[in-house]
């Protein structure tokens, strides 16, 4: 009887151990969550402290022309100001980016804009203006990558037009033709494509010439190397009717 109550008790005394045991190593857990949770609260609000402390509002605006041109060239100061005070408010770091960009590519002359953060309360923007090469035919003017767009413009520009979304397709024609005309030193000043593809110019010094379409660069061509021999008369490659010339690419 004595030897199994001793191994009783001992069997008793080994499970109550066990118990202890398994119990201690949840303490340090719960401790480290803990502390944790605190640092994370104390993270969070030097974050948002940060970012609302009146040491990161935005004192310097500095806007530049993305051309490397020390002033922009089209865009006032006036439009400027109304976007800056319509969206470049608060804090340095809370600022809403991509609505503050929107806003500058808004203005008439602004074809792309981007935005820099300079610590501690600098906002940087670049704006790349559109360059006017020539007016469009339905309104508006066309830029040197062939993209339609509405400003004022008051200075002289060649006239372009075609079919609702050719503004590329015609300006590299155009540029085409300047180089073409360059020998016999003439310019286009219209350019048109006509509902059915075909093209006509008219060039600085009146003449008009129907290119039609098919081989436009190739009668061109042949209408400048008649013109240099016949001193700009209409020459044996074309037909004069009512001050066109209707030129051929295949005539001799």
């Amino acid at each position: 009887m004595r030897l199994w109550a001793k191994k009783g008790e001992k069997k008793v005394t080994r499970r109550a151990t066990k118990k202890v045991e398994a119990a201690s190593p949840n303490t340090p857990k719960i401790r480290y969550i803990l502390v944790g949770l605190g640092m994370s609260a104390v993270i969070v609000g030097a974050v948002w402290w940060v970012m609302t402390t009146p040491l990161m509002e935005i004192k310097q605006l500095s806007i530049k022309s993305k051309s490397g041109e020390a002033e922009l060239a089209f865009v006032s100061d006036e439009q400027l100001n109304k976007v800056v005070k319509r969206v470049a408010k608060g804090s340095l770091l809370t600022l809403n980016m991509p609505s503050i960009q929107s806003a500058f590519e808004e203005l008439s002359w602004v074809r792309s804009a981007s935005l820099r953060r300079i610590l501690p309360d600098t906002l940087e923007v670049q704006l790349e203006e559109h360059q006017p090469l020539a007016r469009w035919g339905s309104g508006g003017l066309v830029n040197t990558y062939g993209e339609h767009f509405n400003a004022e413009y008051d200075e002289k520009l060649p006239a372009l037009s075609g079919p609702e979304g050719s503004e590329a397709e015609v300006v590299q024609e155009y540029n085409l033709y300047i180089e073409a005309l360059k020998p016999i030193g003439r310019r286009p000043v219209q350019v048109s494509l006509s509902a059915r593809r075909a093209w006509q110019i008219r060039l600085d010094d009146g003449a008009v010439i129907e290119l039609g379409r098919n081989d436009m660069q190739k009668r061109l061509a042949r209408y400048v190397s008649v013109y240099s021999k016949t001193a700009g008369q209409p020459g044996i490659f074309a037909k004069y009717a009512e001050g066109t010339f209707v030129a051929s690419a295949t005539a001799s």
